[in-house]
């Protein structure tokens, strides 16, 4: 304790004396943030899979939340219209009744705008470590970004278990204060500020050089440059510039994220490649035989308008996800594309259903209607194939997505997933063909009128092992298009699946992160790719949005490894050792082709508010159809970010 104090004191007076409180009521807090509504749970048919009935039933009715863990008085500044009524042992008995009155409404946790941390964030991989060594239990690691609030939730739960942390989990500790210096200001807001503010969050500047022929396109061969917002890249300098800043007023908030990009042009990829990208699944025109143009231009990355109410998020605008407990990129979404201009209904702060629905433990959902951007080609039974090489279609597809995720334990999570990209040329988007997509059960040709849709589903799940609880995590994600549930169908799924050792023993601070998986086709077909993961015969353009592979870095029907090795010299201050390997299958792309490559990447913090980073990586590739030869690559990157902590405007 002693040590732990020591530690606390770095922080200001402010600081000490809120974690002071904390002490006696920090559960409270956390589990007061869980409540919801009390509703009147009726019975209601699944139409098509349990996600959508459990999707429905808690977005029509709402969730009665049961505490677990212990709950002590109310903490400071939630008004009493929000604090659950607790029983001798610490349960809710029920949720908290909504109240109308202004001051009461706008100053409940579950009414304030809070914007979404950035999938790039170092939080994540700090949480990951406070999740893997047990002192978060309530976090859904399958569905991010989280807001800052349900951030500083979390934190608040980590609370009295980080006070009694062992001393071999040292580490936890300092976790705990480097990301409560960073959501300082989310606690003001529950002590009674108002949540009136306005904050640049960041500025920042990347150069990139590249030397050696690149992988560029994900969709066809592999990419050099992975999970990066779809920025593009090519052999030579290449820049980022950018800014992220946000806003809130009460229930309200805006985020916007945007940067000037600059990359070379790409050299046009030999006749054989551009064979392959024509034929690779159904049959378009060849491509042109030109390089792709430089790239000189701003792009906004997450933008977006929102609306809380009753810890339900609605937002609108560009935004980004990670579905999977993956580290490295889930097989249904990753942030390796441009954000997908969407609608978007957020449960941010997870639930509990009533009576047996119960052993489900804390449940969160969220469901999404979007566009999608880049697609050139799409292909319907009745206009044949539509589209251009030279433009993008003028009526780009629509998606919409469920996602829920359950932890009936504190060390056990899984959750479902399902998208269905509809609409298009020859298909308006209507109300109909959208409730079409959400129930229809049968299957029709492409682009017909009674097409549902290119629908794909995913599980996923994660475990800490009994007996290695703070050492091994092992975590795996599925995925399968046309059916219901991978689960159902295993022979027309992928898998990939991985271990996280938030230490190793002797070296505390070194983490190691190993995991795989295949989109190969288990039954192929001869002279077909059936099941060729990611493709389309509707949409030929498949799983992409702006040109860029919405899913995992393994690609199309390829196998791909990944080991990694952090090491923490403080919780942000770190040194990561990666190697990937990645085997396309000769079955899709003529005489296959490998792909392996290492990588330093580090980043250190000057200042709370200036932080250097950057990375090394070697890569070498033999894919017969791009180059007779096997090619290597050399990409050096190095960034400088400034996060300015007094560049915010406050009302009190």
């Amino acid at each position: 304790m002693k040590q732990f104090s020591a530690r606390r004191s770095a922080l200001d007076t402010n600081e000490q004396v809120y974690h002071s409180e904390l002490r006696t009521n920090g559960m409270a807090l956390s589990q007061s943030m869980m409540q919801e509504n009390n509703g009147n749970v009726g019975q209601k048919r699944a139409i098509l899979l349990p996600a959508w009935a459990m999707a429905v039933a808690l977005s029509a009715f709402g969730a009665t939340p049961t505490v677990a863990q212990s709950v002590e008085p109310q903490a400071p500044g939630i008004p009493p219209s929000t604090s659950a009524q607790t029983l001798p042992g610490g349960n809710a008995e029920k949720a908290p009744t909504i109240s109308w009155d202004r001051p009461s409404f706008l100053g409940s946790p579950y009414n304030m705008g809070s914007p979404y941390v950035p999938l790039d964030s170092w939080i994540y991989p700090a949480f990951d470590r406070l999740i893997a060594f047990g002192y978060v239990r309530s976090a859904i690691v399958a569905q991010r970004p989280w807001t800052r609030l349900e951030c500083l939730r979390l934190l608040n739960e980590a609370n009295e278990l980080v006070e009694s942390a062992s001393p071999e989990d040292g580490d936890a500790a300092a976790i705990y204060d480097a990301l409560s210096h960073e959501f300082s200001n989310e606690r003001a807001l529950l002590d009674g500020e108002t949540n009136r503010n306005a904050q640049l969050e960041s500025l920042y500047t990347r150069v990139t050089g590249i030397s050696g022929q690149p992988l560029t396109d994900g969709y066809h061969f592999g990419q050099t440059i992975l999970n990066d917002y779809g920025r593009p890249f090519g052999e030579g300098f290449n820049t980022v510039d950018g800014f992220s800043g946000f806003a809130s007023e009460g229930p309200l908030t805006g985020y916007i994220r945007g940067e000037y990009q600059h990359a070379p042009s790409i050299p046009v990829p030999s006749p054989q490649a551009l064979q392959f990208i024509a034929t690779s699944f159904g049959s378009l025109p060849l491509p042109p035989n030109i390089p792709t143009p430089a790239v000189s231009r701003f792009q906004l990355l997450d933008a977006y308008v929102g609306l809380t109410l009753e810890n339900w998020q609605f937002s609108f605008g560009k935004q980004s996800f990670w579905w999977g407990a993956s580290h490295d990129g889930p097989l249904m979404f990753s942030d390796n594309a441009l954000p997908i201009t969407m609608f978007r209904i957020d449960r941010v702060t997870p639930s509990r259903l009533p009576w047996v629905l119960r052993l489900f433990g804390p449940i969160k959902g969220e469901f999404f209607l979007g566009r999608l951007s880049g697609h050139k080609f799409a292909y319907g039974v009745n206009n044949g194939l539509v589209g251009q090489w030279s433009e993008s279609l003028s009526d780009q597809p629509f998606i919409d997505g469920v996602k829920l995720n359950f932890k009936p334990t504190p060390d056990f999570e899984f959750g479902v997933g399902l998208t269905t990209m509809i609409g298009g040329p020859g298909v308006p988007f209507t109300f109909h063909k959208f409730v079409q997509s959400l129930v229809a059960l049968r299957t029709c040709d492409p682009g017909s009128s009674c097409d549902p849709g290119d629908r794909r589903s995913s599980v996923d799940f994660s475990y800490r092992v009994p007996g290695l609880r703070k050492w091994l995590t092992f975590y795996g994600d599925a995925f399968t298009q046309d059916e219901y549930s991978p689960l159902g169908y295993p022979r027309k799924a992928v898998f990939q699946g991985g271990i996280y050792m938030p230490k190793l023993p002797g070296v505390r601070k070194l983490d190691l992160n190993v995991e795989g998986g295949s989109t190969s086709p288990p039954d192929w077909r001869p002279g077909t790719c059936n099941a060729c993961f990611y493709a389309s015969n509707r949409f030929l353009n498949g799983w992409t949005n702006a040109g860029n592979l919405v899913g995992s870095w393994i690609g199309r029907a390829s196998q791909g490894e990944q080991a990694s090795s952090t090491y923490w010299l403080t919780p942000r201050n770190t040194m990561q050792f990666t190697f990937r390997h990645r085997k396309l299958d000769a079955q899709f792309i003529p005489q296959g082709g490998t792909v392996n490559d290492g990588m330093v990447r580090t980043e250190y913090w000057l200042s709370q508010s200036v932080r250097l980073s950057g990375w090394l990586q070697y890569e070498k590739w033999q894919i017969p159809v791009l180059d007779s030869s096997s090619r290597s690559s050399v990409t050096a990157s190095f960034e400088v970010g400034f996060w300015p902590p007094d560049w915010r405007s406050h009302a009190h």
